[in-house]
C-alpha cells in the first residue's frame, strides 16, 4: 500500500469526526507548511495528514499509559499499542487536511488554543509534530520544522514487555469446500483471475504496511498488491465508525492493487472482495462513472468477450440534460461479471450516481446465491 492510498484512507477516516467549521468570516484558518530541508533526514510525505486538536497527542497517549515515543514504536511495529494509543483522538479531534505541495490549510474554527499532530519519517525511526498553536481570528500560519518535532530520530523510547510482540500475520480461514463453479470455468477456458488473483482460492496477499511503511525501518517500500488490515489492531481501524465486529467478518477483504496493476478507469485503487468458506468468490470494482464507460467497456470485453446481454436506460440528472448508458453482463460458465456505468444508489433504484460506476465479477455459484438473498429481502413483510 503506498503513502498516498494510506494517508488519503486516514485523512478521509478523520475528517468523519470532525464537527461543522466556524464561519470563514469569524474564524481561525491555519495554514501548515514543511519547514524540513530538502537535505534533512527528516521527511515529511506529500499528502501526508494533519490533525487539529483540543488537547495535545501527548495528554491524549498519556491517558492510555503511553508517551510520544512508546506510540511512535508500537506504529513502527506494528504493534496493536499504536491503535490503543490514538483512539482517543476522535474526541479530541477538530479539523483534519492533508499537505498539498508543502503546505496544508485547515477549514476555519474557533479562535483559541490548539494542537496540530503531523507525522514524517526518517531513516530509521518515525517522527511526529505535537505542536501547540494559539489561533487568532483570521489567517494564521505555523512551519514544521526540526525545531518543534515532539519526538527526535533515533530517541524512540522501549515498550512494555507486552507490547513487543510483532503483529499477528494476516489470516483467511481455510477452505473447507470447493466452489464448483471455478471448475466448471476452467473447463470452459474461462479466466477466473482478478488482477492476477484468482477467483475460487484463498486469498495469499501479504497484509498492506501500517500507513503505507511510513513507520518502518526503512520508510515507504515500493506498493504491493496487499490486503488492507481492517482489524481491531489496524491503525485506519481505529478513526472509522464502523462496527469492529463487522470488522472481524472473515467473509469479507479490502484489496489495494499495485498502482501498475491498477487502471485508470477505477476511482481507487481498492477492491472489496467476499469469501465464501475461505474462498474468494467475489470481487467489486468501482469506476469513475459515465466518463469512462467507453473505456471500461472495452477492457472488459477484451477480456471476456461480447456481452452475453445489455440493457439501454436513460438518466435524468438533477442538473444538466438526460443522457444513456448500457449495462453490459457476461454470463460466462462458472463465472458471472456485470458493468453498470452509473451506480444506482441503495436503497433507491431510482437514483444513481453518475460519478461512480459498479463492475462486479463472481463465481456462478456466488451469483446464484446473492439472486436468492435479493429475493428473499424482497418479499412483503406483512
Amino acid at each position: 500500500m503506498n503513502v498516498q492510498a494510506a494517508v488519503l484512507g486516514l485523512t478521509a477516516a478523520f475528517t468523519l469526526f470532525v464537527s461543522a467549521p466556524a464561519a470563514a468570516q469569524t474564524g481561525a484558518v491555519l495554514t501548515v507548511s514543511n519547514g524540513m530541508p530538502q537535505a534533512s533526514n527528516v521527511t515529511i510525505p506529500g499528502d501526508t495528514p494533519l490533525m487539529l486538536l483540543r488537547q495535545s497527542f501527548a495528554q491524549v497517549l498519556k491517558q492510555g499509559g503511553l508517551t510520544v515515543e512508546s506510540w511512535a514504536n508500537a506504529c513502527r511495529l506494528g504493534n496493536a499499542m499504536c491503535t490503543q494509543g490514538i483512539q482517543g483522538v476522535a474526541t479530541s479531534l477538530v479539523a483534519a487536511t492533508t499537505m498539498q505541495g508543502g503546505q496544508a490549510t485547515f477549514n476555519p474554527v474557533p479562535a483559541g488554543t490548539y494542537y496540530v499532530v503531523a507525522l514524517g519519517n526518517s531513516a530509521n525511526d518515525p517522527v511526529v509534530w505535537d505542536v501547540k498553536v494559539d489561533l487568532r481570528a483570521g489567517a494564521n500560519e505555523l512551519r514544521l520544522d526540526q525545531r518543534n518535532l515532539a519526538t527526535a530520530p533515533g530517541g524512540g523510547a522501549g515498550l512494555a514487555d507486552n507490547a513487543s510482540a510483532p503483529p499477528a500475520p494476516s489470516q483467511t480461514s481455510a477452505p473447507r469446500s470447493v466452489d464448483p463453479s471455478i471448475a466448471k470455468a476452467r473447463a470452459a477456458k474461462v479466466d477466473t483471475n482478478v488482477f492476477g488473483i484468482p477467483l475460487g482460492e484463498p486469498l495469499r496477499l501479504p497484509t498492506c504496511e501500517l500507513l503505507g511503511g511510513l513507520f518502518s525501518p526503512t520508510g515507504p517500500q515500493a506498493d504491493p498488491t496487499c490486503t488492507i488490515d481492517t482489524s481491531p489492531g489496524a491503525l485506519l481501524t481505529a478513526f472509522s465508525p464502523i462496527d469492529l465486529q463487522a470488522l472481524q467478518d472473515k467473509n469479507v477483504a479490502t484489496i489495494q492493487l499495485n498502482s501498475d496493476s491498477c487502471p485508470a478507469w477505477m476511482s481507487s485503487c481498492t477492491v472489496n472482495a467476499t469469501l465464501r468458506e475461505g474462498n474468494l468468490v467475489r470481487v467489486e470494482l468501482t469506476t469513475k462513472g459515465r466518463g469512462v464507460e467507453q473505456a471500461t467497456g472495452m477492457e472488459l470485453r477484451g477480456k471476456y468477450g461480447s456481452p452475453t446481454s445489455s440493457k439501454v436506460g436513460s438518466v435524468t440528472p438533477d442538473v444538466g440534460n438526460p443522457f444513456t448508458i448500457t449495462d453490459l453482463v457476461w454470463s460466462l460458465p462458472g463465472l458471472h461479471v456485470e458493468f453498470q456505468p452509473v451506480r444506482r444508489l441503495e436503497g433507491d433504484d431510482t437514483r444513481v450516481r453518475t460519478t461512480e460506476g459498479l463492475v462486479r465479477i463472481e463465481t456462478e455459484q456466488s451469483y446464484q446465491e446473492r439472486q436468492d438473498e435479493i429475493k428473499v429481502q424482497s418479499k412483503p413483510k406483512l
